[in-house]
């Protein structure tokens, strides 16, 4: 009856570190996905970004067509707000803003 016992208590022991794998694996998937792992929305590398000094006058417009050779800038200008955490286009002089290199 013992074994019995014993056979019961490690299935019961199995079966709750189990439970709390899952858990744990459910979770820890839950908070990468809030926190934005595998988000490809801007790039990743380092040396992808240029760091540029806005001047006096200079809006997020001139900055994009000044690096963008293709004509539209729509979709740098969109990239450098995103980047930056902006709220609004409207940049001030002096600050310092990243811009994707594409």
């Amino acid at each position: 009856m013992s074994q019995n016992r014993r056979s019961r208590r490690a299935n019961i022991r199995l079966a709750r570190f189990l439970v709390v794998l899952s858990l744990t694996t459910v979770f820890g998937a839950g908070f990468a996905m809030q926190a934005g792992a595998g988000s490809k929305d801007v790039p990743t590398k380092a040396d992808s970004f240029v760091t540029v000094t806005v001047a006096p006058g200079e809006t997020i417009w001139s900055v994009a067509k000044a690096l963008n050779d293709n004509g539209d800038v729509r979709e740098l200008v969109d990239q450098i707000i995103k980047v930056n955490g902006l709220t609004s286009s409207d940049l001030a002089a002096g600050s310092k803003i990243r811009v994707p290199l594409n």
